[in-house]
């Protein structure tokens, strides 16, 4: 993989924990607010999670794939090897395309009540995040072992 370019603001963003986890954070709530509101009209199984869950669960999770990609900036910037630095550019530019697609499912769901579009972006956001985690996991465990 040759030649992927992040641009310098989406890799400055990554490299300060605060607005590494901040990103994920903001966007989430900007994305899942308006749909909270929607999703307390729906009728929900005694046996499914309770909504009040969600919430903790997803800032738990924004917090997490924030400093990730805060270990992978740092990853690349300390990187000798072109192969490696061109492996984390791919993973950062998937972390931000299923960052992406991850704020798109709320307002496509809830507020579009588009199960279809909603469906789509759930396949397409698994398989950009199981793709992105190999390519990072491969990465970094190689960095390791070399260390």
């Amino acid at each position: 993989m040759a030649g992927l370019h992040i641009p310098n603001i989406l890799l400055a963003i990554p490299r300060n924990p605060v607005t590494a986890v901040g990103l994920p954070l903001a966007l989430g709530f900007l994305s899942g607010s308006p749909a909270s509101k929607v999703a307390n009209k729906f009728s929900f199984a005694s046996w499914e999670t309770p909504r009040e869950v969600f919430p903790y669960v997803w800032t738990l999770l924004y917090i997490a794939m924030g400093y990730a990609s805060h270990i992978a900036v740092k990853s690349l910037d300390s990187s000798d090897f072109s192969e490696n630095r061109s492996d984390i550019s791919l993973g950062l530019a998937l972390y931000y395309g299923q960052l992406g697609l991850n704020c798109l499912w709320s307002p496509l769901f809830f507020g579009g009540r588009s199960v279809t579009l909603a469906l789509a972006d759930s396949i397409l956001l698994t398989g950009t995040a199981f793709y992105m985690t190999v390519r990072l996991i491969f990465v970094l465990r190689f960095r390791e072992a070399s260390d």
